[in-house]
């Protein structure tokens, strides 16, 4: 993987395989924090039970003694660590509450706030991820942000007030690219976990200043001290736990920095990548290097964080001895060669690769090849960025404000689903007349024309927006408005593949703000493990995706060679291929590995694009599979040919 291009499944599996590297500090971080509270306890016991002959009850190496010692320590560390990642159970949003972030409201007024919502807007169109609530360390000067999440779903962007108030917009989508990264790169689950794990050999030194404190206000209070005297080992126990903990801490920062300081590189590489602009994210660094506050983080939790922010949390002295980052000037030498100083790296290497496809009116069809949609994946472009930005400037206004609350994201979806044959569409109105809020309905009569309007390049990006703000929805709000977008499917008893979208996608989306967010699981490495899976997506896209009756099993076929799928009798025929068996069957591949995901969108991009073009409701259909399993499919471009 070079520095300056990234490619976003072996990306994914590089951070798993980081994992082992990993493991084996941890562990040599506990052998030498047991052994060494075994040395300090056996030390104090040698020392004080001495008898006045100089004759001592106590040896050096006590099997029992080490045992119980090392029980007791392993004890503490492993409870320490299950309630720090209990408490980071809730994914990007348990991060950001720790860190005393502001969820910045979807309809804010506030200039600078709603400079950050379109920046995280844009990048989300334009790389396919699903929108980030977006987060505010209101109280921080400090110019930094963070990236937090066990996936994309549940992740979340924080800046601090410093980085609002200071940073111009071009350096604001900068740091805002850097941190997409992370999402795109898999590094944010890695980060979440070592802030749980290390919290547990963090703790020791914790426990050692808690135990010297109270023996110290122990002395003061009776004034009684000697060589016999209780309190006296006791402080020295406290007083070495205290220095052991050290080792923890050293350990963690080792951690830490093998997993961020290449990552970061990494993301700084990329955010140009992104944004064709160097001059943005560099400009942010000169600036954190420039101004008093630096990007030093105030909150208390900030340390077990350290590895998350977009710059060093600490400042002066302890930034050098505990910086998981490398350091500022190098990185701003690497994005900008003439700063105090040539220097070679990522910036002559953040090439623009090519792209899938070229900006176009929409309703066209573009030619395309498997291979581009696969390398776009996780690679955004600033082709990408400028369709973002034209798509989100092309929505009518009235809906993008909508989309903002969560009472007119709601009217927005149901307005979307409105069916354009009069019967079905007064059906479906009376159901909303009749089970929606009044304010709710009134929205939907209000935009129901301009949502019948909207091309469908329009509509995945316009969802995207609602369903950050449907995250906030009650849940007895969310119950009726689940239901409703049932029974307005239902209406014609049939149901269209934009329809399975929103009920997949949508409700997927939001319902997962309601419970914990699963980490996700690699499960399936080989594809023989997922054959009918495979052949039940590939025959659905040929049924849904190709319009030519005749041609679909050949779709299929030509599609199934790159999974290993080669027999026309694995053609599954229309009627045992339901939205519902799909469901189940985009869940089992969502378990596969990096390196076999590939091979699926890449087969599922040959099965749509079979004639050799791809439509823009084709494209819709590839978002939402890439979706469903973890593949971020960035705007195709659906052009004319």
């Amino acid at each position: 993987m070079t520095a300056g291009v990234m490619d976003f499944f072996e990306s994914q599996d590089y951070a798993r395989r980081r994992t082992s590297l990993l493991v084996f500090y941890y562990f040599l971080a506990l052998i030498l924090i047991t052994v060494s509270v075994y040395a300090v306890f056996t030390a104090i016991f040698v020392y004080y039970g001495q008898s006045e002959n100089g004759v001592t009850g106590y040896v050096l190496w006590d099997p029992a003694l080490f045992v119980v010692v090392a029980g007791i320590t392993l004890l503490v560390v492993g409870l320490a660590s299950i309630y720090k990642v209990k408490q980071l159970s809730g994914g990007g949003k348990s991060v950001a509450d720790l860190l005393g972030g502001r969820v910045v409201e979807q309809d804010t007024k506030n200039p600078s706030e709603r400079k950050f919502l379109n920046i995280v807007e844009e990048m989300s169109i334009a790389s396919g991820v699903q929108v980030p609530r977006a987060y505010i360390l209101e109280n921080e000067k400090g110019i930094n942000a963070f990236a937090a999440g066990f996936s994309q779903g549940d992740a979340v962007i924080g800046v601090t007030r410093g980085c609002l108030e200071n940073l111009s917009r071009d350096e604001l989508q900068g740091v805002i690219a850097h941190e997409f990264s992370h999402i795109l790169n898999g590094d944010m689950r890695l980060n979440i976990k070592l802030m749980g794990v290390l919290y547990g050999i963090f703790v020791i030194a914790f426990i050692g200043y808690m135990i010297l404190r109270s023996s110290m206000f122990t002395s003061r209070s009776r004034s009684r001290s000697g060589r016999g005297d209780g309190r006296v080992p006791i402080a020295i126990f406290g007083l070495a736990l205290t220095a052991i903990g050290y080792i923890g801490v050293f350990f963690g920062n080792l951690i830490k920095s093998a997993v961020s300081r290449q990552r970061e590189y990494l993301a700084d590489a990329s955010s140009v990548q992104f944004t064709r602009n160097p001059s943005g994210i560099s400009g942010a660094l000169k600036k954190i290097a420039g101004v008093k506050e630096g990007s030093k983080i105030e909150n208390k939790h900030a340390p077990e964080a350290s590895h998350l922010f977009f710059s060093s949390n600490f400042s002066g002295a302890m930034q050098r001895l505990m910086s998981t980052h490398p350091p500022i000037q190098e990185r701003i030498k690497r994005l900008d060669p003439s700063f105090a100083g040539a220097a070679s790296g990522l910036a002559g290497k953040a090439e623009h690769s090519t792209v899938a496809g070229i900006a176009g009116p929409p309703g066209g069809k573009l030619a395309i090849s498997p291979g581009d949609v696969t390398s776009s994946i996780g690679n955004v472009q600033p082709l990408h960025l400028e369709y973002a930005s034209r798509i989100r400037k092309g929505i009518p206004p009235e809906l993008i404000k909508a989309a903002h609350n969560t009472g007119g994201a709601q009217a927005v979806v149901y307005a979307l689903l409105l069916s354009k044959e009069d019967a079905v569409r007064e059906k479906q109105l009376s159901i909303l007349r009749e089970k929606s809020e009044k304010k709710v309905f009134a929205y939907v009569r209000e935009m129901s024309a301009k949502a019948a309007a909207l091309e469908v390049e329009y509509r995945l990006p316009l969802l995207d927006i609602a369903v950050s703000a449907l995250k906030n929805i009650a849940r007895d709000a969310y119950t009726v408005f689940r239901d409703n977008i049932g029974m307005m499917v239902e209406a014609d008893g049939k149901i269209s593949l934009f329809e399975y979208t929103v009920q997949s996608m949508v409700l997927r989306h939001v319902e997962s703000s309601f419970s914990a967010p699963a980490p996700p699981r690699v499960d399936f490495h080989k594809l023989k493990e997922l054959n009918y899976q495979c052949r039940l997506l590939l025959s659905l896209l040929a049924h849904y995706g190709i319009d030519d009756s005749s041609k679909k099993e050949a779709a299929f076929l030509e599609a199934g060679k790159k999974l290993d799928i080669t027999d026309a009798a694995d053609f599954i025929p229309f009627r045992d291929c339901s939205f519902e068996k799909l469901d189940g069957a985009l869940k089992e591949l969502d378990r596969a590995a990096p390196g076999v995901k590939k091979k699926i969108i890449d087969a599922a991009v040959s099965c749509v694009a079979a004639d050799g073009f791809i439509t823009a409701g084709q494209a819709e259909l590839i978002r939402v599979t890439g979706d469903a399993i973890g593949c971020p499919v960035p705007p195709l471009f659906p052009g004319k040919r």
